[in-house]
């Protein structure tokens, strides 16, 4: 399972809870933030919720990244999945900031 999730070289287990835990949490918070009241801050925290998920995406196809999580199904699935899945939540949390704006 960590070579599907985390992809680092000669990875044997898991990630530990507090870590699991925190991307959890951010996750969390991420698809909370459209639900809160509509305010400057708001459209501020949209956007830069957009600007993490698309520079996740990004860093997929980086050669650095390429280099630090070689290990597969995880570098498949990074290309073919999960940086295809951050741009698209990318690109609809900044339609939800400006939306927000206007």
């Amino acid at each position: 399972m960590a070579r599907a999730v985390v992809g680092s070289k000669g990875i044997k287990k898991m990630p530990g809870a507090t870590s699991c835990s925190l991307v959890v949490v951010a996750l969390l918070f991420a698809a909370a933030w459209p639900w809160f009241p509509d305010t400057a801050i708001k459209s501020l925290g949209l956007f830069c919720i957009a600007v993490v998920f698309q520079l996740r995406a990004i860093a997929a196809y980086a050669p650095l990244m390429k280099r630090a999580t070689p290990e597969q199904p995880f570098r498949r699935l990074d290309e073919t999945y999960y940086a295809p899945l951050c741009m698209v939540f990318g690109v609809i949390f900044m339609v939800l900031a400006g939306v927000s704006a206007a």
